[in-house]
Protein backbone atom coordinates (compact mmCIF):
# COMPACT_ATOMS: atom_id res chain seq x y z
CA UNK A 1 0.00 0.00 0.00
CA UNK A 2 2.73 1.95 0.94
CA UNK A 3 4.32 1.75 -2.67
CA UNK A 4 1.41 2.36 -4.24
CA UNK A 5 0.99 5.52 -2.31
CA UNK A 6 4.59 6.71 -3.03
CA UNK A 7 4.52 5.80 -6.91
CA UNK A 8 1.45 8.53 -6.92
CA UNK A 9 3.24 10.65 -5.55
CA UNK A 10 6.01 10.76 -7.82
CA UNK A 11 4.20 10.54 -10.67
CA UNK A 12 2.49 13.66 -9.50
CA UNK A 13 5.60 15.20 -8.40
CA UNK A 14 6.92 14.59 -11.96
CA UNK A 15 3.88 16.15 -13.78
CA UNK A 16 3.94 18.93 -11.06
CA UNK A 17 7.58 19.53 -12.12
CA UNK A 18 7.43 19.74 -15.90
CA UNK A 19 4.12 21.84 -15.57
CA UNK A 20 6.16 24.56 -13.25
CA UNK A 21 6.93 27.74 -14.31
CA UNK A 22 10.77 29.12 -14.49
CA UNK A 23 10.67 30.81 -11.60
CA UNK A 24 8.87 28.07 -9.43
CA UNK A 25 10.52 27.43 -6.13
CA UNK A 26 10.86 24.01 -6.72
CA UNK A 27 13.68 24.67 -9.28
CA UNK A 28 15.94 26.25 -7.39
CA UNK A 29 19.85 24.60 -6.99
CA UNK A 30 19.78 25.92 -3.66
CA UNK A 31 16.91 23.81 -2.13
CA UNK A 32 16.31 20.05 -2.15
CA UNK A 33 12.70 18.56 -0.87
CA UNK A 34 11.80 15.56 0.64
CA UNK A 35 8.20 13.58 1.23
CA UNK A 36 7.34 12.81 4.56
CA UNK A 37 5.07 10.23 4.62
CA UNK A 38 2.98 8.61 7.54
CA UNK A 39 -0.22 7.30 9.14
CA UNK A 40 -2.35 7.81 12.46
CA UNK A 41 -4.68 5.40 14.07
CA UNK A 42 -6.27 4.73 16.94
CA UNK A 43 -5.52 1.98 19.63
CA UNK A 44 -7.64 -0.77 17.78
CA UNK A 45 -5.73 0.29 14.17
CA UNK A 46 -8.33 2.38 13.15
CA UNK A 47 -6.96 5.11 11.02
CA UNK A 48 -7.56 8.65 12.61
CA UNK A 49 -8.98 11.58 10.04
CA UNK A 50 -8.45 15.19 10.43
CA UNK A 51 -5.34 14.58 12.86
CA UNK A 52 -2.85 17.75 12.32
CA UNK A 53 0.50 16.99 11.52
CA UNK A 54 3.03 19.61 12.33
CA UNK A 55 6.97 19.55 10.89
CA UNK A 56 9.03 21.90 13.05
CA UNK A 57 12.79 21.95 12.65
CA UNK A 58 15.07 21.69 15.82
CA UNK A 59 17.69 23.42 14.60
CA UNK A 60 15.82 27.08 14.81
CA UNK A 61 12.18 25.73 16.36
CA UNK A 62 10.45 27.34 12.84
CA UNK A 63 7.49 25.23 12.18
CA UNK A 64 8.04 24.20 8.82
CA UNK A 65 4.79 22.80 7.54
CA UNK A 66 1.90 21.43 8.73
CA UNK A 67 -0.35 19.14 7.38
CA UNK A 68 -3.83 16.78 8.08
CA UNK A 69 -4.38 12.95 7.81
CA UNK A 70 -6.98 12.06 5.18
CA UNK A 71 -9.96 9.73 5.95
CA UNK A 72 -7.18 6.50 5.50
CA UNK A 73 -4.86 8.18 8.13
CA UNK A 74 -2.40 8.50 5.48
CA UNK A 75 -0.48 12.13 5.82
CA UNK A 76 2.31 13.64 3.64
CA UNK A 77 4.27 16.78 4.01
CA UNK A 78 6.58 18.25 1.84
CA UNK A 79 9.92 19.59 3.12
CA UNK A 80 12.55 21.64 1.76
CA UNK A 81 16.17 21.04 3.26
CA UNK A 82 19.30 23.58 2.16
CA UNK A 83 21.87 21.84 1.03
CA UNK A 84 24.45 23.35 3.06
CA UNK A 85 22.84 21.42 6.05
CA UNK A 86 24.91 18.16 6.76
CA UNK A 87 22.34 16.97 8.88
CA UNK A 88 18.90 18.30 10.01
CA UNK A 89 16.60 17.18 13.16
CA UNK A 90 12.67 17.69 12.86
CA UNK A 91 10.03 17.56 15.34
CA UNK A 92 6.99 15.59 14.38
CA UNK A 93 4.18 17.15 16.34
CA UNK A 94 0.82 15.29 15.93
CA UNK A 95 -2.19 16.50 17.37
CA UNK A 96 -6.18 15.72 17.69
CA UNK A 97 -8.00 19.53 17.04
CA UNK A 98 -11.10 18.50 16.32
CA UNK A 99 -12.15 17.70 20.07
CA UNK A 100 -14.82 14.69 20.78
CA UNK A 101 -15.58 14.80 16.40
CA UNK A 102 -14.26 11.57 14.31
CA UNK A 103 -13.72 9.10 16.81
CA UNK A 104 -12.96 10.63 20.26
CA UNK A 105 -10.12 13.01 22.01
CA UNK A 106 -6.33 11.36 21.64
CA UNK A 107 -3.50 12.44 23.54
CA UNK A 108 -0.91 13.74 21.33
CA UNK A 109 2.26 12.32 20.47
CA UNK A 110 5.41 14.09 19.50
CA UNK A 111 8.86 12.36 17.73
CA UNK A 112 11.93 13.72 16.66
CA UNK A 113 13.78 11.94 13.70
CA UNK A 114 17.18 13.30 11.84
CA UNK A 115 17.62 13.48 8.19
CA UNK A 116 21.34 12.98 6.59
CA UNK A 117 23.09 14.52 4.09
CA UNK A 118 22.78 11.06 2.63
CA UNK A 119 19.17 10.62 3.13
CA UNK A 120 18.70 13.67 0.89
CA UNK A 121 21.21 13.51 -1.47
CA UNK A 122 19.44 10.71 -3.20
CA UNK A 123 16.41 11.89 -5.23
CA UNK A 124 13.63 11.21 -4.88
CA UNK A 125 13.93 11.51 -1.08
CA UNK A 126 11.29 9.67 0.42
CA UNK A 127 11.01 9.19 4.51
CA UNK A 128 8.80 6.97 5.76
CA UNK A 129 7.72 7.03 9.40
CA UNK A 130 6.19 4.69 11.84
CA UNK A 131 1.94 4.06 12.20
CA UNK A 132 2.03 6.04 14.83
CA UNK A 133 -0.83 4.78 17.64
CA UNK A 134 -2.79 7.40 19.34
CA UNK A 135 -4.44 6.82 23.07
CA UNK A 136 -7.89 7.61 23.81
CA UNK A 137 -7.61 11.23 26.36
CA UNK A 138 -9.59 12.05 29.04
CA UNK A 139 -11.04 14.96 28.64
CA UNK A 140 -12.20 17.79 31.41
CA UNK A 141 -15.21 19.64 30.88
CA UNK A 142 -13.29 23.22 30.91
CA UNK A 143 -11.46 21.66 27.99
CA UNK A 144 -10.66 24.09 25.57
CA UNK A 145 -9.90 23.32 21.92
CA UNK A 146 -6.77 24.73 19.97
Amino acid sequence: MRAARSFIYLICLIIMYSCADVDSPHLSTDMDYCLIQGHVVDQKGVPLEKIRIRIKSRNNDKIVTTNYTSSNGSFYCELAIPEDYSQMAIEIIIEDIDGEENGGLFESKTDTITIYEEDYRKRPVIIDLPTYRLNHATASVSSRRS
